[in-house]
């Protein structure tokens, strides 16, 4: 039996708490502050003969006002949140189209339009805090991000053509990773076993002296 399907190759879980917790406090914060800015402008705006009735009223407008910027607050959270997780998708995308496991910063400059010390600032930034999974942020030698699940040898593994199980149709994939078939959207796996020595070796392995130079090496002290 497959495990379940991963949507991200290689973000992590906590990038998509952190992906809905953006949502969360930019969702949260606009309604807040739209709230309380419309009861600002209606105590400002009220009319006269409302007023009149409702003379105490005029004073929560600063109240109002004040309670505008905890909304403004929840609302630049979010976004600061938001641009990292966009982020981390723009670089998932193109280590997921990569093709050899390795990918150099300056790929990603040409990819991203940024420089190579912004692209690597924002890569630590973003490894530091856990978004990404499988894979490494390489600073010796040329700067680049090795993704672990993909390696063999140097120059990496690729992609592997995997067949889905259910309905036969053939999916690319990372090869040594999961993904999902593209017809019928069922969980598959590149899983490549490890195999061992051969029979042959463990046999020869096990086989002790041979009997006939033994016989000979006795017949000759004799």
């Amino acid at each position: 039996m497959y495990p379940t399907y991963i949507k991200y190759n290689y973000l992590s879980p906590l990038f998509e708490s952190q992906r809905k917790k953006s949502k969360g406090f930019i969702i949260a914060g606009s309604a807040i502050a739209g709230l309380y800015a419309f009861g600002t402008i209606y105590a400002l705006v009220m009319p006269l003969p409302e007023m009149s009735k409702n003379l105490e009223y005029k004073y929560f407008a600063p109240i109002f006002a004040a309670m505008i910027i905890p909304g403004l607050v929840l609302l630049c959270i979010g976004l600061v949140m938001s641009r990292k997780v966009n982020a981390a998708l723009r670089y998932e995308t193109i280590l997921s189209g990569d093709k050899n496991g390795i990918v150099e910063i300056r790929e990603l400059t040409g990819q991203t339009g940024k420089s190579q010390e912004e692209v690597l600032k924002e890569l630590e930034k973003l490894f530091r805090k856990g978004y990404f999974q499988g894979c490494t942020l390489q600073f010796e030698g040329t700067p680049a991000i090795i993704i672990n699940d993909a390696m063999v040898g140097e120059t990496g593994a690729g992609f592997a053509e995997v067949r889905c199980p259910k309905c036969g149709g053939v999916t690319r994939i990372r090869a040594g990773s999961r993904g999902q078939c593209s017809y019928c959207h069922s969980p598959i796996a590149d899983v490549q076993e490890n195999v061992g020595p051969g029979p042959m070796a463990d046999t020869q392995e096990n086989v002790g002296p041979d009997p006939i130079a033994d016989t000979q090496e006795n017949v000759g002290q004799v």
